[in-house]
């Protein structure tokens, strides 16, 4: 994957985390454990990056 393409998936990662956060802040997410996965995801991508910017 380019750059641009990894850029691209972390925004869209970072949106969806915020959303789940806001859920689950306001009591409406049932599946809490979706916030963890959403976590990851942005840890695993920002770690793909750092690796493709070096």
């Amino acid at each position: 994957m380019s750059e641009k393409d990894l850029n691209q998936e972390l925004v869209e990662a970072r949106t969806t985390l915020f959303g789940l956060r806001q859920q689950l802040k306001t009591r409406q997410l049932e599946k809490t454990n979706l916030v963890k996965k959403a976590r990851r995801d942005v840890a695993r991508l920002l770690t793909q990056l750092n690796k493709a910017g070096k």
